[in-house]
């Protein structure tokens, strides 16, 4: 999978953000740190979900089955919203 590369990751009064704008709405996706690392490290590549995990695991201190829920749910709502592919 991989980012669409027309979002952009912006820091708005401290906050990385992404604008999501469509012909219906705007939308603006708040992202926590865990997922501005993953937005980081994977923008621009093709990527699987273990090695999301795997950024997880090697960056913070925790465990598997955490960062694979982390990682899970991160694709997941990227992927609803149309961003990831």
């Amino acid at each position: 999978m991989k980012i669409d590369p027309s979002y952009t990751l912006h820091t708005v009064a401290g906050e990385h953000i992404i604008l999501i704008q469509d012909a219906k709405e705007n939308k603006v996706l708040s992202l926590n740190p865990t997922a501005q690392f993953l937005w980081e490290n994977l923008n621009g590549k093709d990527f699987t979900l273990e090695e999301a995990v795997s950024l997880l695991t090697s960056h913070f201190d925790v465990e598997r089955e955490k960062a694979a829920t982390d990682a899970e749910k991160w694709v997941h709502e990227l992927h609803e919203l149309g961003i990831i592919h």
